[in-house]
C-alpha cells in the first residue's frame, strides 16, 4: 500500500503546480483520478482477499507470560555531605560556555476542522480525543453489525468495512494524526475512542474489528486474537513492553495485549499480514496539540540556586494522554520532549541563569534544580505499582523517584546545553551522565570513546562528578537516548 500512496503523493506533488494553469488543469486531474482509482483498486483487493483469510487462517497459540517492570529504587535515599570522604570534581576554569538555543516554539493548540462534505449530522462522530472535539466522518447511515466472532462473522463485519463507507473515516484519522501531530501510540488512542464514539461501548468485539480495520488501513501491523468468546487486538512494538502479555508471531516480532481484561492463556489468532504494514514506535518526536486544561500550579525551586525558580500549571489533558503509555524501556521517556508550555515557561528562567556560567556549572544547576524542587518517593509508595513518568509528567505529579529525576535532567541538559546525555543503570538505581566539550574531573565512565561525568539527580546535593555511596559506575548499564 505504501508504493501506491507514495505515487500518488509524487504525481499530486508533480503536477500541483502546473494545475493552476488552464494547459495543465486537464491532464491533472486525469492523472489524479487514474492514481486514486488505481490505489482504491488495490485496496478493495486487498481487504477481499484478507477478509477470506479471516475465515480460515487461525491458529492456536499459548500467551507468554507479561516481563516484569524491573525494580530499581535504592532502599536508603543518601543526602551528599562535603564533609564525607567522597571526593568532588574538580572543575577548570577554562572550560567554554554551554550552548542555549533562543528559538523556544510557541504552543498553538490546534482547532481541527473537518469539511461536512454535505453530510448529514448522523454521519459525523464526535470523538473526545482528551479535550479536542473531533469531528469524525462515516459515509452511510447503515450501520455494521457483528453477529459473533466466526471466521464468517469477522469476514463479512471486514467485507462490509471496506464497501467505502468508512474510507472518509480512515482518512479523517489520518489527517488527525497529522493535525494533532500524534506519535504511533497516539494514533492509536484515536482509533480507539473512534471505534467506541462509533459503538457507543455496545459491542466489545466490534469495537476490536474496527481498531484493526483502521489500523491496517492506515499502515500499522495488528493481529485479530480470540479467546473465550471475546475479540482482542494485537500491537507488535519496536520496544520491550512491560506488563502486558504477548506472543511471538509467525514474523518473529512481539505482539502485545494492550487490553488489560485479557488474563493469559490459549487464544487463536489470524496471523495473516495485511500489505505493507509497519511496526508501531513507542517514542515520542513531539507532544500532541492539545488544548489547555490546568490544573493545580506548582512551584518548583533549586534549593543553592534560589534564582531557579517558576511557577508550572500542567496541562490535565497532556498528563491524561500520557498516563495511557504502557511502560516501555526509560530510553523512551528519556527521548521524548517536553512539551512547549512547559519549555515556554522553565527555560527562559534556566537561560537567564546558567549562560553566564561554564558547561559544568551550568550543568550543576541544572542538577540541583532537579535535585531539591521535586519530593521523592518510589513508585509502589506513590502509585502502588511502576510507573516511569515523561519528563512532564515530573512537572504534574507530587512525587518522583530515581528514573523520574534522571529522565527530566537529561531533557534539560540535552535541550539547554546542547550536550550528550547517557542514563546509567545501576542495580536498584538509574542516574545520568554528560559528555562535556572540555575535560572535566569527576566520576566518570568511558562509552564509545567518550567520557561521561556522572550526574545523580536523585543524590541530593551531590555536585557534578560524584557518584551516589554503593554504586559502581564500571558495572552500571548504559542506555542511549535517541
Amino acid at each position: 500500500m505504501k508504493r501506491y500512496l507514495t505515487i500518488i503523493a509524487a504525481i499530486f506533488l508533480s503536477f500541483s503546480g502546473y494545475a493552476q494553469r488552464q494547459d495543465f488543469a486537464e491532464e491533472y486531474i486525469r492523472f489524479k483520478e487514474e492514481a486514486w482509482g488505481e490505489f482504491i483498486r488495490f485496496r478493495r483487493e486487498a481487504n477481499q482477499e484478507y477478509a477470506q483469510f479471516l475465515k480460515q487462517a487461525w491458529k492456536e497459540m499459548d500467551a507468554l507470560q507479561a516481563v516484569p517492570y524491573p525494580h530499581h529504587d535504592p532502599p536508603v535515599l543518601p543526602q551528599y555531605d562535603p564533609d564525607d570522604d567522597i571526593p568532588g570534581p574538580y572543575v577548570p576554569d577554562d572550560i567554554p560556555g554551554p550552548y542555549v538555543p533562543d528559538d523556544i516554539p510557541d504552543n498553538v493548540p490546534p482547532r481541527p476542522s473537518i469539511p461536512d462534505d454535505n453530510l448529514q449530522a448522523d454521519d459525523i462522530l464526535s470523538v473526545d480525543f482528551f479535550g479536542q472535539r473531533c469531528s469524525i466522518r462515516i459515509g452511510s447511515d447503515e450501520r455494521i453489525m457483528l453477529a459473533g466472532i466466526s471466521g464468517e462473522d469477522l469476514s463479512k463485519a471486514w467485507t462490509e468495512l471496506s464497501d467505502g463507507r468508512f474510507d472518509d473515516t480512515v482518512l479523517d484519522c489520518l489527517r488527525l494524526r497529522r493535525e494533532l501531530r500524534l506519535c504511533d501510540w497516539g494514533y492509536y488512542q484515536l482509533v480507539l475512542k473512534t471505534a467506541y464514539a462509533y459503538t457507543g461501548n455496545a459491542d466489545e468485539n466490534l469495537n476490536t474489528v474496527i481498531q484493526g480495520y483502521i489500523l491496517a488501513q492506515s499502515g500499522y501491523k495488528m493481529r485479530i486474537a480470540r479467546s473465550d468468546g471475546k475479540l482482542y487486538l494485537l500491537i507488535p512494538s519496536d520496544v520491550q513492553i512491560y506488563g502486558c502479555y504477548l506472543a511471538e508471531m509467525a514474523d518473529n516480532l512481539k505482539y502485545y495485549f494492550f487490553d488489560k481484561t485479557y488474563t493469559g492463556g490459549n487464544f487463536s489468532v489470524c496471523d495473516t499480514p495485511y500489505p505493507d504494514e509497519r511496526i508501531f514506535s513507542m517514542y515520542i518526536d513531539e507532544m500532541p496539540l492539545l488544548p489547555e486544561t490546568e490544573t493545580v500550579c506548582i512551584s518548583m525551586q533549586s534549593a543553592r540556586y534560589p534564582a531557579l525558580e517558576m511557577w508550572f500549571c500542567p496541562n490535565k489533558n497532556l498528563t491524561d494522554f500520557l498516563s495511557t503509555y504502557p511502560c516501555c524501556p526509560w530510553d523512551v521517556y528519556a527521548s521524548a520532549p517536553l512539551s512547549n508550555k512547559a519549555r515556554e515557561i522553565m527555560y527562559p528562567v534556566f537561560k537567564e541563569n546558567i549562560s553566564a556560567g561554564s558547561e559544568p556549572e551550568a550543568a550543576e544547576m541544572i542538577l540541583n534544580f532537579v535535585q531539591t524542587a521535586f519530593e521523592y518517593k518510589t513508585d509502589d509508595e506513590q502509585f502502588g505499582y511502576e510507573k516511569p513518568m515523561f519528563p512532564d509528567e515530573t512537572l504534574n505529579y507530587p512525587y518522583s523517584d530515581c528514573e523520574d529525576r534522571a529522565i527530566l535532567f537529561a531533557t534539560l541538559a540535552r535541550d539547554l546545553l546542547g550536550l550528550d546525555v547517557i542514563l546509567m543503570h545501576y542495580p536498584n538505581h538509574i542516574a545520568a551522565a554528560v559528555c562535556f566539550n572540555s575535560d572535566v574531573s569527576g566520576d566518570s565512565v568511558m562509552h564509545k570513546g567518550r567520557k561521561y561525568i556522572v550526574c545523580d539527580p536523585t543524590f541530593i546535593g551531590a555536585p557534578v562528578g560524584v557518584t551516589m555511596p554503593g554504586m559502581n559506575n564500571a558495572e552500571a548499564e548504559i542506555i542511549e537516548l535517541k
